[in-house]
């Protein structure tokens, strides 16, 4: 038994260890526009170059560590350096790369493009209009085309940059006829632990203590940085979404089991009634309502101020707050219809299925030879039923009753913001919507981890409520 806790352990910590690394990486995708997300502003990719900004940009991409590189290895061609990726500057990083590429020479690529800014810095402060679009337009050219194009312009003639022009253009000649488009082809690997990986996962501080930390602690140490929206931290940020969705979670399977099993067991006793060749495909056409669908049903019919306000349309507690003097039983009757119509649609195909799961299970275990055995022993069927039939039968429902709690979870992302509850689902929609990386990997994993540790519940208490199991996994080896 001890081993077989041990590797179910350790898979729950290779499986986080996977999610945490998915997590990050998804968000280092766009890392300059995580760094607009920080600055505050939606800033257009012109605005970039404005003299006001670019200061605080860069140093706030370096601070953020994304001109290092993401993991603690990574690969590129020969020919382009796997630093022109991560510049700050997306002309510069997309111009360095595309000369790179072609020739095949990052070294002279560097100078080419030093020559290219000095002619833009000069030629802006020619009296010639034309010159000047020119020059804006040098820095965003994606091609060697392009540039081409650009350099050999006629208005170029006439200006004081024509010298620097006719510089410029030998230089990008002289890199295109020694161009060695091989190195493409050769890859190189890069190795270190100068990453950003390795500084969000220890912090930037000691790595086996955390201190001297200026930044971040890791998220080993359950820090996963500050929110981008609020300067929170988002341990603290997704602390009360978090224990919202899960007691709705949890209430809503309790309740799922504690009604699901009556109503298997209503649905075996009275099989061959009328009323029950009713329910049952009232049932499966319930079932098959999407969630939407019967949220939008609900509020239409039970939070209208035209037709039935018996609940409140949206929110976890009146907009004035609790009284002042309240108790918590109090506050549990003040809140409680706010979650009325939320649970409903959190359990009503959740009962549906698990019913139908108890009545299969049911239907099979009274088929075994020990419950024909127990009916000619003379045993009432009700204590056939409940103590023999249901006590076997409740065993898959009750696996599949905590594996649902992850999905509960997840699936609370619609029902919350078809309610306006303030949960994991309504937080990980505005996190998204912002672009808040640092809230988004924390909802990722938090989710991530509720599903491993509910499959793991489930694993364990089967095992330890039915002995047969632990007999096999002991004669199969496993112990």
């Amino acid at each position: 038994m001890v081993s077989h806790l041990f590797r179910r352990f350790l898979s729950f910590v290779i499986a986080l260890a996977g999610i945490a690394i998915c997590g990050f990486l998804l968000t280092r995708i766009s890392p300059r526009e995580a760094v607009r997300q920080q600055l505050g502003a939606n800033i257009s990719s012109s605005q970039i170059k404005e003299d006001f900004y670019i200061k605080r940009y860069e140093q706030l991409y370096r601070k953020l560590r994304y001109d290092r590189q993401v993991f603690y290895w990574s690969w590129s061609g020969l020919a382009v350096p796997d630093s022109f990726y991560r510049l700050p500057d997306k002309y510069k990083s997309e111009q360095l790369i595309e000369l790179s590429a072609i020739s095949g020479c990052p070294e002279k690529s560097i100078v080419f493009y030093q020559l290219l800014a000095q002619l833009q810095l000069v030629a802006l402060t020619d009296p010639d209009p034309k010159v000047n679009d020119l020059a804006a337009f040098l820095p965003r050219a994606s091609s060697v085309e392009q540039l081409r194009i650009l350099l050999n312009n006629p208005a170029w003639k006439n200006s004081a940059s024509a010298f620097r022009v006719a510089e410029v253009n030998k230089e990008l000649l002289d890199l295109l006829s020694h161009s060695k488009p091989w190195k493409n082809w050769i890859p190189e690997i890069h190795f270190t632990f100068d990453n950003q990986f390795h500084y969000w996962l220890f912090g930037d501080g000691n790595w086996l203590t955390g201190e001297g930390a200026l930044y971040s602690r890791g998220a080993l140490r359950g820090d996963l940085g500050k929110s981008y929206r609020t300067q929170s931290f988002v341990k603290d940020e997704i602390k009360n979404p978090f224990l919202l969705t899960l007691k709705i979670s949890l209430w809503s399977i309790l309740i799922c089991f504690l009604i699901s099993i009556p109503i298997a067991i209503s649905l075996i006793r009275y099989k061959h009634t009328q009323l029950v060749k009713i329910i049952q495909p009232s049932m499966i056409f319930i079932y098959a309502i999407p969630l939407f669908w019967m949220g939008t049903l609900l509020l239409m019919t039970f939070a209208n101020p035209d037709f039935l306000k018996w609940f409140p349309a949206s929110g976890i507690a009146p907009q004035g707050g609790f009284p002042a003097d309240s108790s918590w039983w109090n506050r549990f009757l003040i809140s409680l219809p706010y979650f009325v119509l939320p649970v409903i649609c959190y359990i009503y195909g959740a009962i549906i299925f698990l019913s139908r799961i108890l009545q299969a299970s049911l239907l099979q275990e009274l088929e075994m030879d020990y419950i024909q055995t127990a009916r000619a022993k003379g045993l009432h069927e009700n204590k056939v039923l409940y103590k023999h039939a249901l006590r076997n039968s409740i065993l898959p429902l009750l696996t599949i009753t905590i594996g649902a709690l992850p999905v509960m979870v997840s699936g609370s992302l619609l029902i919350e913001n078809i309610f306006s509850l303030p949960g994991m689902g309504t937080g990980l929609v505005h996190s998204v919507q912002l672009e808040d990386h640092p809230m988004m990997i924390g909802y990722f994993i938090l989710t991530g981890a509720i599903t491993i540790l509910a499959f793991m519940m489930s694993d364990f208490i089967f095992t330890f409520i039915d002995p047969r199991i632990r007999i096999q996994k002991t004669a199969s080896g496993y112990e």
